[in-house]
């Protein structure tokens, strides 16, 4: 019985030995990185610039001695993991680097059609544990990422105009390339309806109102905690406004007599906005950023202060000669 009990003794700490053995030891590059980098730490140091959509990174010691990168990238069904070697020159390069408060360099990286040293996975390997998004990784997208903003709301006309039409349901769409993690160049298309005044219709008919927009502009994302930033952006571009008249009416245009249904009249010119908004992330880290949005900008821009005139009668109707709009909006910003 005692024989027994000793090799059973002798088995069970064979095994916790091994369990020991094959548990690989985690490697810090620097005390204040913790054992797992974060999306902006990897991008701040550029350590793998092959995989610039990399969420994390943990450096393990191998069986073997060697010295193994456990990478997490977003994936459609979660995050894809890769393990890449890394030979003990570098990583000591890159933790005295850091130490020393430098910038470490990366791998120099692979000639065309060559890959990066990897390490096959093991069968169990895993991705490392979702991490809480820091305040890099709110950026609007990766640097070299298409980005889409959608935005839906309401406009008031703050110039004389206001007197010839009623506040306006607004539509933006802004399609942009993230030059940095905090700068995005965009194309912007808007468009806004609403209806005449009642004063005006009585002289008009029923009709509608519209504007439109064409600009390009540039967003800046400033973090304000670890899920919200303040965005600021400014743009210029050209501007029209449509007066669609209704009814039956007689009106003329420059001395031109018009008897039909409508008449519509538009004015355009160039201009330009600026505006300031509040967005909070979506979800977790994992994937590509989706976030909520909303804000308010001022858009300006000249206008012919003659809008209708009447050579028989001499009767002419006039406003200023510029529009000055404010928005409010709310909507959704994505990478594409």
């Amino acid at each position: 019985m005692n024989r027994v009990r000793t090799l059973l003794i002798l088995v069970l700490l064979t095994a916790a030995a091994s369990a020991v053995r094959a548990a690989p030891t985690v490697l810090r590059l620097t005390p204040a990185a913790g054992d797992t980098l974060r999306a902006e730490e990897l991008r701040r140091w550029g350590l793998f610039p092959d995989l610039p959509r990399a969420v994390s990174a943990v450096f393990l010691r191998t069986e073997a001695g060697g010295i193994v990168a456990r990478i997490a990238e977003p994936g459609l069904g979660g995050p894809l993991v890769r393990e890449r070697s890394i030979d003990a020159a570098t990583f000591r390069a890159w933790t005295d680097a850091l130490a020393a408060g430098r910038r470490p360099e990366p791998f120099a990286p692979p000639p065309p059609g060559a890959v990066w040293p990897e390490r096959p996975l093991d069968p169990d390997a895993v991705a490392p544990p979702p991490l809480p998004p820091a305040p890099g990784d709110l950026r609007t997208g990766h640097a070299g990422d298409w980005v889409m903003r959608l935005n839906a709301g309401w406009k008031h006309c703050q110039t004389g105009f206001s007197e010839f039409f009623t506040d306006m349901a607004m539509v933006q769409m802004d399609i942009g390339y993230a030059v940095s993690d905090r700068v995005l160049p965009f194309f912007g298309f808007q468009t806004g309806f609403g209806d005449l005044t009642s004063e005006l219709e009585a002289i008009t008919g029923n009709g509608k109102s519209a504007v439109y927009a064409f600009e390009l502009g540039l967003l800046l994302d400033l973090p304000l905690s670890d899920r919200t930033s303040v965005t600021l952006s400014g743009a210029g571009g050209y501007y029209m406004r449509s007066l669609r008249w209704g009814g039956d009416d007689f009106l003329t245009l420059y001395g031109t007599y018009d008897y039909g249904a409508a008449l519509v009249r538009e004015l355009s010119d160039w201009g330009g906005s600026a505006g300031v908004g509040l967005r909070r992330r979506l979800g977790d880290r994992v994937g590509p950023p989706v976030f909520l949005q909303a804000g308010v900008r001022v858009e300006a821009y000249g206008a012919d202060p003659s809008l209708l005139y009447d050579p028989v009668s001499d009767i002419e109707i006039r406003a200023p000669d510029h529009d000055r709009w404010l928005t409010a909006s709310i909507g959704f910003t994505f990478a594409l």
